[in-house]
C-alpha cells in the first residue's frame, strides 16, 4: 500500500468518525440538557418543601405542613440522614417530642441543600400571632368541652 493510500484511508476513517460524532452531539447534549433541567427541578421542589417546612413552623400541623412532610419521602428519597431524621418524627407524631423531631429535620434538611447560615436553634425560633394561638386556644377549649359532653351523653345513654 502507498503513502497516498495510507492517507486516503487514514481520512476515510476519521471522517467517518467525525460524522459519528457530528451525528451524536444533539443527541448527547439534548441528554445533557434534560438530566440538568431534572435535577433543577429537584432543587426547586426540596427548595419548596424546605420553604414551606419553614414557613409553618409556628403553626404546628397546618395543611401545607403536613403536605410538605407527607412529600419528603419522594422528594428526599436518595438522601438517607433526611430520611432518618422524618422516620425519627413520625415515629414520634402526636406526643411530646415531635417539634424537636420537626427542628431536626428542618435543620437537616437545611444543610443538606447547602444553607450553611442555617444552625440547628434557628428553625426554633419563629413569629407567631399571639391574637390567633388565643383563638385558636379558645376554639380548642370549646371543642374539648363538646367532646367530653358528647361522650359523656353516650356513656350515660348506654348505662
Amino acid at each position: 500500500m502507498t503513502a497516498a493510500e495510507w492517507i486516503a484511508l487514514t481520512a476515510v476513517i476519521i471522517s467517518g468518525v467525525a460524522g459519528y460524532y457530528a451525528y451524536r452531539a444533539p443527541i448527547r447534549a439534548a441528554e445533557i440538557a434534560e438530566t440538568l433541567r431534572q435535577g433543577t427541578l429537584q432543587r426547586e421542589r426540596q427548595e419548596a418543601v424546605f420553604n414551606i417546612l419553614m414557613a409553618e413552623r409556628g403553626n404546628w400541623g397546618s395543611g401545607p405542613m403536613i403536605s410538605a412532610l407527607n412529600s419528603i419521602k419522594i422528594i428526599f428519597r436518595d438522601n438517607r440522614p433526611i430520611l432518618e431524621k422524618w422516620y425519627a418524627l413520625n415515629s414520634k407524631a402526636g406526643t411530646d417530642g415531635s417539634p424537636s423531631q420537626y427542628f431536626d429535620l428542618l435543620a437537616e434538611i437545611g444543610n443538606a441543600l447547602g444553607h450553611a447560615y442555617l444552625r440547628r436553634e434557628d428553625p426554633e425560633m419563629f413569629f407567631t400571632n399571639p391574637t390567633f394561638q388565643k383563638e385558636t386556644a379558645v376554639r380548642q377549649h370549646h371543642i374539648d368541652i363538646a367532646f367530653n359532653q358528647l361522650t359523656a351523653n353516650t356513656a350515660g345513654s348506654q348505662s
